[in-house]
């Protein structure tokens, strides 16, 4: 009979212990995109949701010789060019575009590139 109550109070507990943790809904990069100066950094921040939802996020960039990316978010503009900056909780993807821009170019010069109003731009 011990062992019978043993066993149901430590299924009670794994349940309540696993109730707790909620599975990753979304992640949100912000902001959506930066427009960077050959040279100069931007701290990229993610929001993980539900607020339970385990807070661990990997980062990426898709182009190492236009953008480099920390384990923290932290962009680092190495090259002219344009490549993206994906955040991952779990299996969920946010992303960053990112151009880079050299000195004496405009980060404006591009004719096919509109960044619109949610552009932050680093000089």
């Amino acid at each position: 009979m011990k062992i019978k109550n043993f066993f149901v109070c430590l299924s009670a507990l794994l349940l309540v212990l696993t109730g707790c943790k909620k599975e990753v809904e979304s992640v949100t990069v912000m902001p959506e995109s930066i427009s960077l100066k050959v040279g100069k950094t931007y701290q990229l921040s993610a929001v993980v949701k539900p607020d339970k939802a385990p807070q661990e996020v990997r980062w990426m960039s898709s182009d190492l010789e236009v953008a480099t990316v920390s384990a923290n978010g932290l962009v680092t503009a190495v090259s002219e060019g344009k490549c993206e900056i994906s955040v991952y909780a779990d299996l969920i993807k946010s992303v960053c575009k990112v151009r880079v821009w050299a000195e004496g170019s405009d980060p404006g010069d591009d004719p096919g590139d509109d960044p619109g109003s949610d552009t932050t731009q680093i000089k």
